[in-house]
Formats: C-alpha cells, sequence, structure tokens
C-alpha cells in the first residue's frame, strides 16, 4: 500500500498513540507497602504471619486514620499487589479488623482458607458483632481476639474465637497466670503478643501458651508490592451494577475491563483467592464466573477502600485501545474467544505500568491460560499474532498487514472505533446503562 492511503493510515496510528509508546519505560504504578511478622509455635516454627499496615517504605510503625481503609490497605496489597503466595507462603495471613470492616462486605473478600481475622480489642461485642462473627465462623474464617481482656462484657467473645492474644506487658506474669486460669475451661488456644525477651517466651511456655509472637523474633518486615491505580469511577460503576439483582455476567465485564489497574488486580487476586479452579482462565469474564457474584462483590468493595481519583495513565488508555481493537478483529476475521483477544490487549501494557518484566509478572498470574501468557510474551499463538498485527498498526508499519493478508480498511476501523470507546470510557461519558448491552498446626492453612 503506497501514496496517500498509506500516509493517512500512518498519520492514523502515530498521531494517537508514538508519544505514549515511545515513553513506555515511564512509570505508571505506586509502590504500596505491608510489614509480616511471624508468629511461632512452641518448637519455634512460624505458623503465621501478621499483617501490618505502612503508609511509607521507612515507615516502622502504623500510622492509621482510618482503621477501615488501613486494613483494606493492607489486605488489596497482600493480595493483589505482592500476592499471598509470595508474602507467607503456605502458613495463614492474619489481619486487624476493625468493626467497620468486620460488618462490611469487604471482610467476604477475603479467602477464609488463608486468611485469620483479628478482632482489635476496640470492637464491642454488641448483638450486631455477634452474630457478624457467628455467620464469618460458619464460613470457615478463624476468629482471633487481640488484646483481649476478659470481662463480662467479652465474655461472649470466646464463643466464637479459636484464639486469644494477650499482651505479656500488662500486668506481668502474675497477671497472665490469672487470665490463664480463667481461660482454661474454654477451647481457645492462647497467642503471648509483644514479646521482647527470652525470658518472657520461656515465662510463657511454662504458663501454657500455645504461640509467641514480639520483638525478641526480630522486627516486623517490611515488603513492597506496585499497583497500577484503578479508576475510582470505575469502581463505584461497579458497585452499583453490583447493588442490583439482575446484574449480569457480561454487565460485570464491560465495567472491569475499562480498567487496566482494575483488571491486572482481579487477576491477581484470583490467584490468592485460591478458588481451586479445574482449568485456567483466557479473560476477565471467565475470573467473574470462577468467582461468583458474592466474591465479586466483596472484591469491589475491597477495592473501593483504596481506590484514588485520578484521570487513567495513557499508557492504560493504550492497553483498553488494544483490547478492544483485538476484540473487535477477532470477531470480524471469526476467531474464537474474542474476550480473550480483549484481555491480551487490555494486559499488553501492564508490564511497564508495573516497571516489571512480563515474564516475572506472568508467573504471578498462575490461572492465566497458557495461550494467553505465550502471546504476552513472545506473542506466540493466534492471539500473539493478533497482538503483533495491533503493535504494526501502532508503529504504523503498515507492510505487516499486507504480509498478513488483513485488510488494512478493516484494520482502521477497528482502530479509530477502539479510540472512540477507550476516549468515552476512560472520561465516564457514557452512563451505566447505556454501557452495558484438622490434625495440622490450627493456624496454618489447609493445603
Amino acid at each position: 500500500m503506497n501514496g496517500p492511503h498509506r500516509e493517512r493510515f500512518t498519520r492514523s496510528a502515530g498521531t494517537a498513540l508514538g508519544a505514549a509508546i515511545a515513553q513506555r519505560s515511564a512509570p505508571s504504578a505506586w509502590p504500596t507497602y505491608v510489614a509480616r511478622q511471624p508468629v511461632y509455635d512452641r518448637d519455634r516454627n512460624v505458623v503465621a504471619y501478621e499483617l501490618l499496615f505502612r503508609d511509607a517504605e521507612d515507615a516502622t510503625t502504623a500510622s492509621v486514620v482510618d482503621a477501615q481503609a488501613a486494613t483494606g490497605e493492607a489486605a488489596l496489597t497482600a493480595m493483589a499487589d505482592i500476592g499471598l503466595d509470595a508474602l507467607v507462603g503456605g502458613r495463614r495471613a492474619l489481619v486487624n479488623v476493625s468493626r467497620s470492616f468486620l460488618l462490611g462486605e469487604q471482610v467476604l473478600a477475603l479467602p477464609p482458607g488463608r486468611v485469620g481475622l483479628e478482632v482489635l480489642e476496640s470492637v464491642e461485642p454488641d448483638a450486631e458483632v455477634m452474630a457478624r462473627l457467628r455467620d464469618l465462623a460458619g464460613r470457615g474464617y478463624q476468629i482471633m481476639l487481640d488484646d483481649f481482656v476478659l470481662t463480662r462484657a467479652t465474655m461472649p467473645l470466646l464463643d466464637v474465637a479459636r484464639f486469644v492474644k494477650l499482651d505479656v506487658r500488662e500486668g506481668g506474669e502474675l497477671a497472665l497466670s490469672r487470665v490463664r486460669s480463667q481461660l482454661a475451661g474454654s477451647d481457645v488456644l492462647l497467642v503471648a503478643e509483644k514479646i521482647e525477651h527470652p525470658d518472657e517466651v520461656a515465662a510463657c511456655r511454662d504458663l501454657g501458651f500455645h504461640y509467641f509472637q514480639g520483638f525478641v523474633f526480630g522486627v516486623p518486615q517490611l515488603l513492597t508490592g506496585r499497583r497500577i491505580r484503578p479508576g475510582r469511577l470505575t469502581v463505584l460503576n461497579l458497585m452499583n451494577a453490583l447493588s442490583r439483582k439482575d446484574a449480569s455476567i457480561a454487565q460485570l465485564e464491560s465495567i472491569i475491563v475499562q480498567d487496566v489497574g482494575l483488571s491486572v488486580t482481579l487477576l491477581r487476586y484470583l490467584n490468592s483467592a485460591a478458588v481451586g479452579l479445574n482449568r485456567r482462565v483466557s479473560s476477565i469474564r471467565e475470573a467473574i464466573v470462577y468467582l461468583g457474584m458474592e466474591t465479586i462483590r466483596s472484591f469491589a468493595y475491597l477495592v473501593s477502600l483504596t481506590a484514588h481519583s485520578q484521570e487513567p495513565a495513557e499508557l492504560a488508555r493504550i492497553g483498553m485501545i488494544r483490547g478492544r481493537m483485538m476484540e473487535m478483529l477477532a470477531t470480524a476475521l471469526g476467531h474464537d474467544d474474542p474476550p480473550a483477544h480483549f484481555t491480551v490487549g487490555l494486559l499488553s501494557v501492564a508490564d511497564s505500568l508495573l516497571s516489571t518484566p512480563m515474564d516475572v509478572l506472568l508467573d504471578e498470574l498462575d490461572e492465566l491460560d497458557d495461550s494467553v501468557k505465550r502471546a504476552l510474551i513472545a506473542r506466540e499463538g493466534e492471539l500473539g499474532s493478533r497482538l503483533r498485527l495491533v503493535e504494526s498498526y501502532e508503529l504504523g508499519r503498515l507492510d505487516h498487514l499486507e504480509v498478513a493478508g488483513i485488510n488494512p480498511f478493516l484494520v482502521r476501523d477497528a482502530y479509530l472505533r477502539a479510540v472512540e470507546w477507550a476516549d468515552e470510557t476512560a472520561a465516564c461519558l457514557i452512563p451505566l446503562d447505556a454501557r452495558v448491552g484438622s490434625a495440622r498446626d490450627p493456624l496454618r492453612r489447609a493445603s
């Protein structure tokens, strides 16, 4: 293709995307932090890690203004930015929960087989809290009482708790012994916390404590993740859709795929949620189907606690354009699984957004189908060929279209429609309705 046609195609591709593609290495994600503090059994084996909110790389303590948001931030960092496997391995993660987090939908986003709930001492065990704790215990969550003080008011908590944490700094050995005697008739397991000296470990062992935690074993370790910022309006649209009884899989998919950050977060969450998939997913739609409406709703509430208002970065917009363009070309050319095409295009910029090599990033997404991974890493297979075609068009390499035998006008139309869709979506101009057409250690997680 020569002459004015070639010039027109080159201009349409280059002016919209050329500058952004030239700056692909620019970081578009921001770092997130969480600290972990191990819990040991009587044989000094690590059986769990408590996750602690941190808001900066040099933070040594939690600076908490909003306890609900702090819990959400720590949980999302653990599950989606770092991954529970990388953070705690096969051990259980313990998350501090305030009253508001406990009673909200977001708590159900934490997988019960992998996460234990540490109920803060500030949570009063009124009728609403007790009903919620019974429900959560029935769902398989392990309940731990943090900084527990036995009173007539707190006694009902022992009926739902599996573990009780006692602060060794409060009252000394005599006080611990008295509380230990008071709890002798219950089935709870005791955790000694804030241990700072070796002799305190020995004293608590003699008193019959089952688990131990404190600076005597080392300070909490800070770990860093990276997150692509999800758009707040996208999250709110998702929550709005989920509030409707007639919400459909297609409707939820159409909202989530608007946002690269939300899509990557969902796929990482899918890995951490340990849902036991018998096959791998190739699209956001399949991830939604496997997780189910209730889990997606809880996930949306969890993300909403941490979403910040910010317009999508240009790289994220490129991912949206690629995804939509690949989906339309797959449909027009009669290829199978257009949603998988969309997923490949959308995720093709994730490595640049997260400043992480694509193969390293995809190692974190075990549940993704191998055909998707091959397309993203090596541009192999049908999905990889379609991605190469789209990238060639972006760079104005129209000879690649001729070699592939693809009608250039079909590609141009798909590109222009994808740009229009991405611009409208990024600006949130389209109303929601218009867009949708055992014997084991009890603290160890089950394998």
